[in-house]
């Protein structure tokens, strides 16, 4: 078979395990932990607001883009690093 020269990167552009991860975000497990529960349940509101907001446009016309500013937010204002400053293209 020949080699296509498409490596893994290509289509996964990420980090799947990094030893130091709560070092580089500077917080705690358990802060950590809240966080990543408390952005996935917002996240999570945004797809099924926006699904009924598809069927019915009148519904909630601003409230999906509401939620994601908050999560963009609450993630700038908890984590000191992001995926750009963390040399994952290497």
């Amino acid at each position: 078979m020949k080699n296509s020269g498409i490596k893994f990167r290509d289509y996964f552009p990420f980090k799947i395990w990094e030893n130091n991860h709560l070092s580089h975000t500077e917080l705690g497990y358990f802060k950590h932990l809240y966080l990543g529960i408390y952005l996935s349940f917002l996240a999570l509101s945004v797809f099924v607001i926006g699904l009924i907001h598809s069927f019915v446009p009148n519904f909630l016309p601003f409230l999906p883009i509401d939620i994601i500013n908050k999560i963009k937010e609450i993630f700038e204002y908890n984590y000191s690093t992001t995926y750009y400053n963390e040399n994952y293209n290497e």
